[in-house]
C-alpha cells in the first residue's frame, strides 16, 4: 500500500494566494453581469421551478397541501437539497439573492477546484489560474444539453459539479491507495444524497479508470472498496427511494414524449455532436499530452485520459441503455460526456505551461493569445459560435452571446410575465392556501413560487418521471386531461371534470373563447374563471 501524502501544505496554500485572489477577483467581474442582468423572475421551464415550491412547504407546510406533484417530489426528491434550499429561502429572504449567490458562490468552488486539479497535474500556477478561468465557460454534452455552472441556477447537480475537481483531483494521488479509495468512494456516496445521478456520473468515471488502469488482482481489490464506499455513503437515498416500493414501469412513450426526441438521440447525432463539439478540445488536449515531461505526470495524465474515456464510452452507451431499461433513464449517461471538457481544458495546460516556461517574448505572445483563444471558445468547445462571429458570417446577437451573460429569455409557449405576476398577486391575497387552479398549456410550472398556490398539472412536472414510473403514469394522464378540458366549451363537462379533481379556478387565455362562469379576475392577458369553492368542494 503506498503511503498517502497530503494533498495540499499551508505553505504552498501560501503561495496560491495570489493567484486564488486573482481568480476571485475573475469570479467577481463574470458573475456581475448577471447581477445587473437578471430580474430574479423563475421561468416555468427552469427545474427549479419545481424544486423551490418543495423549500416554501418545507419552511410553510400549509402550502401546497393539495398539489400533486409537490406532495409527491417530497416522497422521491433527495430531503438535503431541499433543507439548503428552506434554509437559504429563510435566511435570505429573497429569492434572487439566493438564486445570484448560492450560483455565484458554486462557480467559485467550481473553479476553484479546477485550479487546484490543473495545478496538481501541471505544477504551474498561471497555467492553473488560466484554466480555472476558462473553466467558467458553459458547453454542450453530447445529448445537446448545457453543461458547467450556469448563473444563476442554484441546481441540486450543479452542487456536485462544484464539488467534482475537488474529487476528481484528489483521485491523482489517492486512487492507489485502498482505505483512501473506500473513503472517497464514501464521500461520493454522501454527496449522492443531494443529487444520486450525478454523484452516479463521479462513481463510474472513476471506477471506470480503475478497469482500465490496474491490473486484475488491484482492479478488484478498488473497485470492491470503491463500490462498498459508494453503496454505504448512498445508502439514506437508497432507503428513501425503495421505501416507495415503486414497480411501475417507465414507459418510452412518456419519457419521449416529456423530454423530446434529443434527449434519445441516436449514435449519428450522438457522433455528430462529438465533431461539433468535442473534437477540437480533445485535439488540444491530446497536443498538451505531448508536453508532458516527467513519468509521474504522466501517470496522472493517463488516468485523466482513461476517466474521459470512459465519460465517451459511457455516454455513446446512452442510446442503448434507454432502448433496453428506460426505467433507469434518470441515469442520464449522456450528461456524463460534459467531463470530457474539463479533462481535456486540464490536458491543455500542459501545452501552455511548455509556453509559459520558455524564454523568449514570442513563446508568451503565443501563449497569452492561445488563452484568450480558450477563453472565447470555452476551451474549444464553442468554437463554432465564436466563427460564426467573425466576418462574414457575424451578427450582432452572435458577437453579443459570446461572452454575454446567458440568461435565458421567454420564447413561444411562456406566459406573460408581467400580466403572469399580476395574476399570482391577485391569486395570492384572494384565494385560500388550499384552493387548485388549472392553468393553460405552457410554462406554468412558476405559478406556483408566485402565487403560492397549487396546480393541477403542468409540463414541467414531468420531472416526476425520473423518480416513478407510477407518477410518471399520473402526470401524463392529468397532462392529456388537462389538454381536453381545457379546450372545451361544454360547461358541464369542465365542471364534472373540477369536481372529480379538486380543481377551484381555471385560468383562461384571453384569446379562448369565454365560457359562461363566474369571472374573478382579468387583466390585458388572463382572466380566472371560478369553478367551485373551497366550502363546496370540501
Amino acid at each position: 500500500m503506498h503511503k498517502m501524502k497530503s494533498l495540499i501544505s499551508y505553505s504552498e496554500w501560501r503561495s496560491h494566494l495570489p493567484y486564488i485572489s486573482t481568480l476571485i477577483a475573475f469570479v467577481v467581474i463574470y458573475v456581475s453581469r448577471y447581477w445587473l442582468k437578471w430580474d430574479g423572475f423563475i421561468l416555468g421551464s427552469w427545474d427549479e421551478a419545481n424544486w423551490i415550491p418543495l423549500a416554501l412547504n418545507w419552511n410553510d407546510t400549509t402550502l401546497f397541501t393539495n398539489d400533486l406533484t409537490v406532495n409527491s417530489l417530497k416522497r422521491y426528491f433527495p430531503p438535503a437539497y431541499t433543507f439548503f434550499l428552506a434554509f437559504g429561502l429563510k435566511v435570505f429572504d429573497n429569492l434572487r439573492l439566493l438564486m445570484l449567490s448560492g450560483s455565484s458562490v458554486l462557480l467559485l468552488i467550481y473553479s476553484a477546484g479546477v485550479y487546484w486539479f490543473a495545478w496538481r497535474l501541471v505544477q504551474h500556477r498561471l497555467t492553473a489560474l488560466i484554466i480555472a478561468i476558462i473553466s467558467f465557460r458553459v458547453n454542450t454534452d453530447l445529448g445537446s444539453a448545457g453543461w458547467g455552472i450556469y448563473i444563476p441556477h442554484l441546481l441540486p447537480r450543479t452542487i456536485i459539479l462544484a464539488i467534482a475537481p475537488w474529487v476528481l483531483g484528489a483521485t491523482l494521488q489517492l486512487y492507489r491507495n485502498t482505505i483512501a479509495v473506500l473513503t472517497l468512494g464514501f464521500a461520493i456516496g454522501i454527496l449522492g444524497n443531494i443529487h444520486p445521478i450525478s454523484a452516479l456520473h463521479l462513481y463510474l468515471l472513476v471506477a471506470g479508470a480503475m478497469i482500465i488502469y490496474f491490473s486484475y488482482q488491484d482492479k478488484f481489490r478498488h473497485l470492491l472498496a470503491i463500490s462498498l464506499g459508494f453503496a454505504v455513503g448512498l445508502s439514506p437515498y437508497i432507503l428513501q427511494w425503495g421505501l416507495q416500493q415503486d414497480d411501475v414501469p417507465l414507459r418510452m412513450e412518456i419519457l419521449k414524449f416529456r423530454a423530446g426526441a434529443a434527449v434519445f438521440p441516436d449514435w449519428g447525432h450522438l457522433t455528430s455532436n462529438l465533431l461539433k463539439f468535442y473534437a477540437l478540445p480533445i485535439a488540444l488536449g491530446s497536443i498538451g499530452f505531448l508536453f508532458v515531461r516527467e513519468n509521474t505526470e504522466k501517470k496522472e495524465a493517463k488516468w485523466i485520459i482513461f476517466m474521459g474515456f470512459t465519460a465517451a464510452l459511457l455516454a455513446f452507451l446512452g442510446p442503448l441503455q434507454t432502448a433496453l431499461l428506460p426505467r433507469l433513464f434518470a441515469i442520464d449517461l449522456l450528461r456524463i460526456s460534459g467531463y470530457i471538457f474539463l479533462f481535456s481544458l486540464i490536458l491543455t495546460g500542459f501545452c501552455l505551461r511548455w509556453l509559459f516556461q520558455q524564454k523568449s517574448v514570442g513563446s508568451w505572445l503565443v501563449a497569452i493569445l492561445f488563452s484568450i483563444f480558450l477563453v472565447l471558445t470555452a476551451g474549444g468547445g464553442r468554437f463554432g459560435e465564436l466563427l460564426s462571429g467573425l466576418p462574414p458570417f457575424s451578427s450582432k446577437s452572435t458577437k453579443r452571446n459570446i461572452l454575454s451573460a446567458d440568461i435565458e429569455t421567454p420564447h413561444a409557449g411562456f406566459p406573460d410575465r408581467k400580466a403572469m405576476l399580476d395574476l399570482c398577486e391577485w391569486a395570492k391575497h384572494n384565494t385560500a392556501p388550499t384552493d387548485v387552479f388549472m392553468t393553460p398549456p405552457g410554462a406554468w410550472a412558476s405559478f406556483r413560487i408566485y402565487a403560492l398556490r397549487s396546480l393541477f398539472v403542468t409540463f414541467k412536472d414531468g420531472s416526476v418521471g425520473m423518480f416513478s414510473g407510477k407518477l410518471a403514469e399520473e402526470w401524463f394522464k392529468r397532462f392529456e386531461e388537462r389538454e381536453r378540458i381545457y379546450q372545451s366549451e361544454d360547461i358541464d363537462e369542465i365542471l364534472d371534470f373540477a369536481k372529480s379533481n379538486g380543481i377551484h379556478y381555471m385560468i383562461q387565455e384571453k384569446e379562448m373563447p369565454k365560457i359562461d362562469l363566474p369571472l374573478v379576475y382579468q387583466n390585458q392577458e388572463y382572466r380566472v374563471l371560478q369553478l367551485f369553492s373551497t366550502s363546496h368542494l370540501n
